[in-house]
């Protein structure tokens, strides 16, 4: 099939010839999960594995609406690009509530119209808060305080490369704030060898990024 693709279009570039797929929608995901493990949205870059989509659903019934009777499951959604399949499932089968965030693209993919359950705001996620640039870097505990958010029941993170420094002013927070484990539910990460503004991620980001993690286990 990738044979095929070259001879068709030999002057393309590598991403345009596996563009919507990847490498990771051939794999499962390797960590534990007590429960059932779905992938959620499209093969590529848009679809997230979740853990206990059928707990979630019995707990909080979709489609989501201002009316629907079920607790309300909060998601954010960090990184949207082109691909909304993702969020557009959530809001089909729970009764979620979604705040967007990309600083790349102006709101949703088509897959999400107009709807007072998913939120979209351009802006960065980052490790600390500067809304005097534009777009604006926001840092997910600030975003939290703003929402008036306690508890995240998915973070979805693909923020190609800034990972490292948000999670680690992350949990940073946590830690201040006396939390024994973070206030998500699930989070959902896509891991980038470069950080946001292209340079390689280094192995010191990795080292403190992880050991702030095994802090909170």
């Amino acid at each position: 099939m990738l044979a095929a693709s070259f001879n068709k279009k030999p002057n393309k570039p590598i991403q345009e010839f596996i563009y919507p797929y990847n490498v990771g929608d051939l794999l499962r995901p390797t960590f534990f999960c007590p429960f059932d493990m779905e992938r959620i949205g499209k093969l590529g870059d848009g679809g997230k594995w979740v853990c206990g989509m059928s707990r979630l659903e019995a707990q909080s019934h979709g489609p989501s609406s201002d009316a629907n009777p079920d607790a309300t499951l909060v998601v954010y959604s960090f990184g949207v690009e082109h691909d909304s399949s993702f969020e557009a499932a959530l809001l089909a089968r729970l009764n979620a509530e979604i705040w967007g965030f990309d600083y790349s693209v102006d709101g949703w993919a088509d897959e999400v119209p107009p709807n007072s359950r998913a939120h979209f705001t351009k802006a960065a996620i980052s490790a600390t808060t500067d809304r005097q640039q534009s777009p604006p870097k926001l840092a997910v505990h600030d975003i939290m305080a703003a929402n008036g958010h306690d508890f995240i029941h998915i973070m979805k993170m693909d923020i190609e490369g800034s990972e490292f420094e948000a999670l680690e002013a992350f949990i940073a927070w946590a830690e201040e704030a006396g939390k024994k484990v973070l206030p998500v539910g699930q989070l959902l990460l896509e891991l980038h060898l470069v950080t946001g503004d292209g340079r390689p991620s280094t192995v010191d980001a990795l080292v403190k990024w992880s050991r702030g993690w095994r802090n909170l286990a």
